[in-house]
């Protein structure tokens, strides 16, 4: 599937905080995806309608994003377009979260990528969290299952909720991706690159889009895994970023096939 999304050359609208605009534009020039950022309602149908996937990140929310999200959200079920929605920080922010369940209530968004704390947000509507580091070791993994699970019928989406082990559900087949490495979750925007990768993913496999999502992912999370193995004394988070970059950018389908570790549960 990688070479399909590198011959596919998908466009991308992302939506995003500019925190992390370019990380997530490096990440997916990485797999020659073409990327544009455009939140102007003005301009938001014609940018919209151009682009093959739509990703909808909620950081360093403005309320005057949320109009452009559904107006976005809005054109691309017109055409077809995968939506991924990443509602960063929804479990401490009340303006946040009211603001993503309108979205979900007027768009049909194909994914929902968060950490626990945030898909426990969208279920109960409730503060979860402090922050919007929300991982919890301490929560049972069946229990985030579940969770998952329960939140992919209610929103009629596929669920990836990420973690030790990241779980993508589409409430019926669950996979659990084993890849990956505890040092990603310090580099700052991974979590925007991995929305906007599973976009492009989606984009490029319509016909499955819970495996699309599943070696999206999957791909990344190996690249980090490979990054960390190769650090040598002196090196830290910078080198690890650049050298994922580097490595998910030379990463094929046939050395997916060989690192990737997942579990299929039903």
């Amino acid at each position: 599937m990688l070479k399909d999304v590198r011959d596919m050359k998908p466009m991308v609208h992302c939506i995003t905080s500019p925190v992390t605009a370019y990380a997530i534009c490096d990440i997916l020039a990485c797999l020659g995806v073409r990327t544009f950022m455009a939140e102007e309602v003005e301009e938001i149908e014609d940018m919209t309608a151009g682009a093959d996937g739509l990703m909808l990140n909620m950081g360093m929310w403005k309320k005057e994003k949320l109009n452009s999200m559904i107006l976005a959200g809005k054109v691309a079920n017109t055409f077809n377009h995968p939506i991924v929605l990443d509602p960063v920080g929804i479990g401490t922010s009340s303006l946040r979260r009211t603001a993503a369940l309108e979205l979900l209530s007027t768009v049909s968004v194909t994914a929902i990528r968060g950490n626990y704390k945030e898909i426990l947000a969208l279920q109960k509507n409730k503060k979860t969290m402090k922050g919007i580091d929300g991982e919890n070791n301490l929560i049972p993994l069946n229990e985030k299952i579940q969770l998952a699970k329960e939140v992919a019928k209610q929103f009629d989406t596929i669920i990836v909720l990420s973690g030790k082990k990241d779980i993508l559900t589409d409430g019926t087949q669950t996979y659990l991706l084993e890849n990956g490495c505890a040092s990603m979750a310090q580099i700052v925007g991974t979590g925007c690159q991995s929305s906007a990768i599973i976009t492009a993913f989606l984009a490029a496999k319509k016909s499955s889009p819970l495996y699309a999502a599943l070696y999206g992912l999957g791909s990344f999370t190996i690249a980090g895994e490979m990054a960390d193995l190769s650090l040598r004394k002196g090196e830290g988070l910078h080198s690890l970023a650049h050298r994922m970059s580097d490595i998910f950018y030379c990463l094929d389908d046939k050395e997916w096939e060989a690192k990737i570790r997942y579990e299929v549960i039903f």
